[in-house]
């Protein structure tokens, strides 16, 4: 190597790790500069025990994609019993008596029944199998669901009546 090719390597060099010191620098400051999310809790929270949710609850409306898809909840309710079990009725699936479980913030329906496509407008029980996360604010029940296709929705309840 003469003398010119040591100077060029040594300018190469040098540039390489000013380069360098540049993105970690950069990167540093991108991850500092990011807003704190809110600190605030949420005022909702999740449905915790079975006695939570036992009475009649009248859908008020259901969201797909942040549209709304059925308002007024077409008549629909599911009634929670303490024993477990819920009846969905008023929708456009023919349901039977079904069970539900709650673990860890969670909610599991059990769902049967004619499953078809339903009218606009008509609450479509059959995502209930797709609820994944229920959130319990006073009277307001909201049952958040993820569809295969995915479509995200939230079926959105209010209490009417204890049993």
């Amino acid at each position: 190597m003469n003398m010119d090719q040591k100077g060029f390597a040594n300018i190469i060099l040098v540039v390489v790790i000013v380069v360098l010191v540049c993105a970690v620098g950069y990167f540093a400051f991108v991850k500092k500069s990011v807003p704190p999310g809110p600190t605030t809790s949420p005022i909702t929270t999740p449905a915790q025990k079975l006695s939570d949710l036992v009475g009649k609850w009248t859908i008020v409306s259901v969201e797909e994609n942040g549209v709304q898809v059925v308002s007024e909840g077409s008549g629909a309710i599911i009634e929670f019993f303490d024993n477990g079990t819920y009846k969905a009725s008023g929708g456009c699936n023919r349901m039977d008596i079904r069970s539900y479980t709650i673990s860890d913030s969670r909610i599991s329906f059990e769902v049967s029944g004619t499953e078809m496509a339903c009218a606009k407008n008509i609450v479509e029980f059959h995502h209930l199998a797709k609820v994944y996360s229920p959130e319990l604010n006073d009277k307001i029940l909201l049952l958040r669901y993820k569809t295969y296709n995915v479509v995200e929705g939230i079926f959105k309840l209010q209490k009417s009546s204890p049993l």
